[in-house]
């Protein structure tokens, strides 16, 4: 077997990902919520009510593409839109319960996913799969090449 050129292997692991993202966001079926909605209820739920700037500058996302998903989330009636007390003009964005279920439905929907896939790998793969994994989502967020436009649902 003859070594893989460098290029050829990047390619092949970047096409690797590009499909591994694809499939974690198709729709399951029983998904009452676009997948592409989670990020912004994660970071809601981690971090409590939040600006629409916050919430871009946390999600690396434009102001623009923020306003369309919280307004698909407040239309569902998974989030609440309201002044900031502090600052008249801004917009908080609270998450209700039922924004928490359904943030809690597409996790878990893809965690079973992930938990079948992975049944019958031994303990070792999947620590080393994870532990590469990590290693490279970290030396990604370090590179100078990652934009902060880009979307990180997609």
């Amino acid at each position: 077997m003859q070594p893989v050129q460098s290029a050829t292997a990047e390619d092949a692991f970047m096409a690797t990902i590009l499909a591994l993202g694809r499939r974690m966001r198709q729709r399951l079926p029983g998904d009452e919520l676009d997948y592409s909605l989670l990020p912004v209820l994660r970071v809601l739920a981690e971090s409590g009510p939040a600006r629409h700037t916050v919430l871009a500058e946390r999600l690396l996302l434009d102001a623009s593409t923020v306003s369309r998903k919280i307004r698909h989330l407040e239309e569902r009636g998974l989030v609440r839109v309201s002044p900031d007390a502090a600052d008249g003009r801004a917009r908080q964005v609270e998450l209700l319960p039922s924004g928490l279920r359904a943030l809690e439905q597409l996790l878990a929907r893809r965690r079973d996913v992930i938990a079948e896939v992975l049944d019958g790998w031994p303990e070792a793969d999947r620590a080393l799969l994870h532990q590469l994994l990590d290693r490279f989502n970290n030396d990604l967020s370090g590179t100078a090449h990652v934009s902060i436009q880009e979307d990180p649902s997609t």
